[in-house]
């Protein structure tokens, strides 16, 4: 794993459960560099923190997303967004045009595997089971409102679960609106005292 060094200090990640609560992430930190998440998760991007929603994933486990960084420098075309090693780019998954994304980090195959949903700077996202909340769609999360062989357990995921906002500047922050709560991994921002509010 992933853990920068700034001068003499090592900086090591933290699991946060949120509860109707708010916290901002230092994109300066990786979780997983691109190279290590290229190996683990065959996405072309590092991961600055990994949310866990109460939800199956198919196989028991709640499901996990990965918040990615494809980097400042995107080019105008973007960048293919999986990469399988010893096969190269995955064509026809599409490509990344913002720094910022979500995915499925931990789905199964019926689970939209290759589920993604990119966070443009200056958007605010919403993210839960509501059938018309776009990111819940692309993120393999709506199935908790139709006939599902996980549709009890993804009943605790509520319809408005948390929000993400990426500002013009690339400061993120999380707030969970939930019942059941989120917990992020990741660097909070240290404030000098609790991170979340």
């Amino acid at each position: 794993m992933s853990h920068e060094q700034t001068g003499s200090t090592h900086r090591f990640p933290s699991e946060t459960v949120l509860n109707h609560q708010t916290v901002e992430l230092s994109t300066d930190y990786q979780l997983l560099s691109r190279e290590e998440n290229i190996h683990e998760h065959a996405v072309n991007a590092a991961v600055i923190a990994e949310i866990t929603l109460p939800v199956d994933n198919g196989s028991g486990a709640d499901k996990q997303l990965q918040l990615l960084d494809f980097g400042e420098d995107l080019p105008e075309q973007g960048v293919p967004i999986f990469y399988l090693p010893g096969a190269g780019y995955l064509r026809g998954a599409g490509f990344a045009k913002n720094r910022f994304a979500l995915h499925g980090s931990n789905f199964t195959p019926d689970d939209h595997i290759f589920s993604f949903y990119g966070l443009p700077l200056g958007s605010k996202t919403t993210v839960g089971r509501e059938p018309t909340n776009h990111p819940a769609q692309q993120l393999g999360l709506n199935d908790t409102v139709r006939p599902s062989k996980h549709n009890e357990a993804n009943a605790t995921l509520s319809r408005d679960h948390f929000t993400i906002e990426v500002d013009d500047d690339g400061k993120i922050i999380l707030t969970d609106h939930s019942t059941n709560g989120i917990v992020v991994k990741g660097f909070p921002v240290e404030t000098g005292s609790d991170v979340s509010s």
